[in-house]
C-alpha cells in the first residue's frame, strides 16, 4: 500500500510540473564529480585520518589487514558510516595511502 500510495503521489507532483531529483547529477560529468566528492569528504574525514595512521604503522610491523581491522575496533575506530572495520575496509585505506 506504502508503495501504491508513494508511486501515486509522485505521478500527481510530476503532473503539476515538479521536477523529480537533478537530471544533472545523472549525466558522466555528474558521476564523475560525485565520485570526486565522496573521495575529498573521505579524505579529511577526522576518522580516517587517525584510523590511517593505525594502520600505516601496523603494516609496517607486519600485521595482516585482518589482525589490524580487530586491533582498530578494540580501540573503538569506526567508520564513517559509524561501523566496525573489515579487512576490506582497512585494506582499502591502506592503499589509498
Amino acid at each position: 500500500m506504502i508503495s501504491i500510495r508513494t508511486k501515486l503521489a509522485l505521478n500527481e507532483k510530476k503532473k503539476r510540473g515538479a521536477t523529480l531529483g537533478k537530471p544533472k547529477n545523472f549525466s558522466n560529468s555528474g558521476r564523475i564529480l560525485g565520485g570526486k566528492k565522496r573521495k575529498e569528504k573521505a579524505a579529511l574525514n577526522p576518522n580516517n585520518i587517525r584510523a590511517i595512521s593505525l594502520i600505516t604503522r601496523c603494516r609496517n610491523e607486519g600485521m595482516t589487514f585482518e589482525k589490524i581491522a580487530n586491533e582498530l575496533n578494540q580501540n573503538s575506530f569506526t567508520t564513517v558510516r559509524g561501523k566496525g572495520f573489515t579487512k576490506n575496509t582497512v585494506r582499502r585505506l591502506y592503499k589509498r595511502v
